[in-house]
């Protein structure tokens, strides 16, 4: 359950996500995540919902069926539940207490308020408390899921060196690295603008050990790296990802798409839209509404019209981006 506690801190203590597609790539993550807890029993499916935006259906369902089924746990008011500390004055005055405490809280219980503290974006502080408690002679030996916290942490400061030291930390103390732990490490260097060097760990990826296989989120936070213009690498990237049998989803693709219609290749992209259909993944909001403002920034309405109602006629019901370009496209239009 440990290593289960290490990757939902991770999620847990994001600052607020990106506008599509990262948002979406953490709630399918979330999905993933409550199959481990509620074989385990953790009953903490609840704090998920403090990720930015709306819950995915999805996440709200598995949330719902793991708290039903396990109701005496997920309102027990168990001692070692991880802590809702709201601000740092607050987690300051838990960590010194725990200090003090003897016998000293274990590690796990340290890890816990260092993802409280990284989930309130005071990064450094927890590196900080980290380096307290594990190197000031209080013999407190790190596991897998405290390390996966700092270098999140270490990430989110762009402060990649960190990030690899602990890295390195893992291998020095037995411990071994998970997917998790290189998929933050790809999100890191992706948003230093390193994608090479992203695109080179992937590959490497499997020789780290069993549970080390490049997965959907893999892939869709290196393709989520590529900036506009780089739109050839976001497809070479898809087909790396096929070539792995990782599977896309909706969400690898709408990236692409997305990214493609804002550099205005909107017939690549309407050729990745009809690729998708074919393998039966279902377009989504985000999917249509690119397309329908690629077209829009073409100036093609007429086609931009058409598009709108083969979404409606799909059942697929705007948002507030669509309905935006609709109007700009109904006004320039009748121009």
């Amino acid at each position: 359950m440990q290593p289960a506690c290490g990757i939902f801190d991770h999620i847990s203590a994001q600052p607020p996500l990106d506008p599509y597609p990262l948002e979406f790539q953490d709630a399918y993550f979330g999905i993933q995540l409550h199959t481990n807890f509620r074989s385990c029993g953790h009953g903490q499916c609840r704090r998920l919902l403090k990720l930015k935006g709306t819950p995915d259906l999805l996440l709200l369902i598995a949330i719902d069926d793991t708290e039903s089924s396990n109701p005496s746990k997920s309102k027990s008011k168990d001692p070692q539940h991880p802590f809702d500390v709201t601000n740092l004055e607050e987690a300051s005055n838990m960590f010194k207490k725990m200090l003090k405490q003897r016998p000293r809280p274990s590690i796990v219980r340290f890890t816990q308020l260092l993802g409280q503290v990284a989930k309130l974006e005071h990064y450094s502080v927890a590196i900080s408390w980290y380096k307290q408690i594990t190197l000031l002679g209080m013999g407190l030996v790190p596991d897998a899921c405290t390390l996966n916290i700092i270098v999140n942490c270490f990430c989110r400061l762009n402060q990649m060196g960190g990030s690899f030291s602990v890295l390195a930390l893992f291998f020095k103390l037995g411990l071994q690295p998970d997917v998790t732990t290189l998929n933050i490490l790809i999100r890191g260097l992706g948003q230093d603008n390193r994608v090479d060097e992203a695109t080179s760990l992937v590959r490497k990826m499997e020789a780290f050990g069993e549970g080390c296989k490049p997965n959907v989120i893999t892939f869709g936070t290196l393709i989520a790296s590529c900036k506009q213009g780089q739109n050839d690498r976001a497809i070479q990237m898809l087909r790396m990802m096929e070539k792995n049998d990782c599977k896309p989803n909706v969400v690898v693709y709408s990236t692409i798409i997305d990214s493609l219609c804002k550099d205005k290749l909107v017939a690549k992209a309407f050729n990745l839209f009809s690729e998708m259909k074919s393998k039966g993944i279902p377009p989504n909001i985000v999917t249509y509404t690119s397309l329908f403002q690629g077209l829009c920034r073409l100036g093609q309405w007429k086609e931009a019209s058409r598009f709108f109602e083969e979404m409606n006629n799909n059942g697929i019901s705007p948002n507030v981006q669509t309905f935006s370009a609709l109007v700009d496209c109904l006004c320039k239009g009748a121009s």
